[in-house]
């Protein structure tokens, strides 16, 4: 028995230390953790070693790659992750990424890209996830992402200042898209044909101050859609058409100085609206059921209200069945569920900070009575 026992174990061990020297050929030039299944490739910059890359994951470590060509890694593989993030890529050329056919994501975040070359992801057709966060692009190359599927793509923290017409042609399969902390001034009428898929848009913190007619006009199954923290003060009738399926739209902190939802005519599934912190000081609160009947929840801290408007509103809504929140709660100034408002009547567009400064003032002269 026991000498069964330590044939099995020598047994055991030879395998293993085979195995090792096998991978030890196979990885040379990149070292390969068990732990994590992933090979670490060190100060690559024109290409990666010739060699077998499996189903795990690869990251690029001190790496400098300017240039990021066909010929950069041009090896079969079946990679699940790849990892150049940090590795000082300028350009992305045609077909960089064709020989990932098998990849699930890949991070070029936090690099220098300032052009990325149509078909630059042809072949990468089981994407989840393209991350192109903190670069430097500032406009988007028609057919950058020809021939490429993904879930979801990250542009976030770049430097675009428009979104040129079809400048997503060519992608499938994108139900996410992140543009948010860019500088975008300007979109076109077709700047999303080709997301016909797409159920997330971010716009969020830039600089959009117009959105043409039916820019959206494509987005037949958009379900939430962010344009917070912009310089929107008025919507053309008819801009949202087409977002049929939309439930949820943020325009808090733009420059809308009244609102009375005419706008949400044609959003006809829409539950959830956000209009905090633009400073609105005129609402025609019997309008906004009457054009959303299906809106469920209404966002309206950072306004301007007078305490007698705000109590009219908070029960016409309550009748109408539409939830009141707050995104910033303040109790100190007198207030309806931390949204702030004045015994003043307010008949003219004055700053928020004007309007705080008066709430706090009439606070302060409240009499305590005991």
């Amino acid at each position: 028995m026991k000498v069964v026992m330590k044939s099995t174990c020598l047994l055991y061990l030879v395998l293993l230390a085979v195995e090792q020297n096998a991978a030890e050929e196979i990885l040379e030039g990149c070292e390969y953790n068990n732990l994590e299944r992933t090979y670490s490739c060190i100060n690559i910059t024109t290409s990666f070693p010739h060699q077998f890359y499996g189903n795990y994951h690869l990251r690029c470590v001190n790496c400098n790659i300017p240039k990021f060509t066909e010929g950069t890694f041009d090896f079969n593989n079946n990679l699940e992750t790849f990892n150049v993030s940090y590795s000082k890529i300028n350009i992305i050329s045609r077909r960089s990424f064709s020989r990932l056919t098998s990849v699930q994501f890949i991070y070029l975040n936090n690099n220098e890209i300032r052009e990325i070359a149509e078909n630059a992801f042809s072949g990468a057709k089981q994407l989840y996830e393209l991350h192109l966060e903190h670069n430097h692009l500032k406009r988007l190359r028609p057919k950058f992402l020809n021939e490429l599927g993904t879930i979801s793509i990250n542009l976030s923290f770049n430097r675009l200042e428009e979104i040129a017409d079809k400048s997503f042609v060519g992608v499938s399969n994108v139900l996410f898209l992140d543009l948010s902390n860019n500088k975008i001034e300007k979109m076109r009428r077709h700047s999303f044909e080709g997301l016909d898929m797409l159920e997330l848009l971010n716009l969020s913190n830039n600089k959009i101050c117009f959105l043409p007619l039916g820019v959206f006009s494509s987005l037949k199954v958009l379900k939430n859609l962010d344009l917070s923290n912009n310089k929107l003060n008025s919507f053309g009738l008819g801009v949202f058409s087409g977002l049929t399926s939309l439930n949820t739209i943020n325009l808090a902190n733009n420059s809308l100085p009244y609102f009375d939802g005419e706008f949400l005519l044609s959003l006809e599934n829409l539950q959830t609206l956000d209009i905090s912190g633009n400073g609105i000081y005129y609402f025609d609160t019997f309008a906004i059921p009457e054009n959303s009947p299906s809106l469920k929840s209404l966002k309206l801290d950072g306004n301007i209200f007078s305490c007698n408007n705000l109590k009219n509103m908070v029960r016409y809504f309550k009748k109408s069945n539409i939830r009141i929140e707050s995104s910033v709660e303040i109790y100190e100034v007198q207030n309806i569920f931390g949204i702030v408002c004045t015994e003043a009547e307010i008949k003219a567009n004055i700053s928020y900070k004007k309007f705080f400064a008066l709430a706090e003032g009439e606070s302060k002269g409240i009499r305590k009575i005991c």
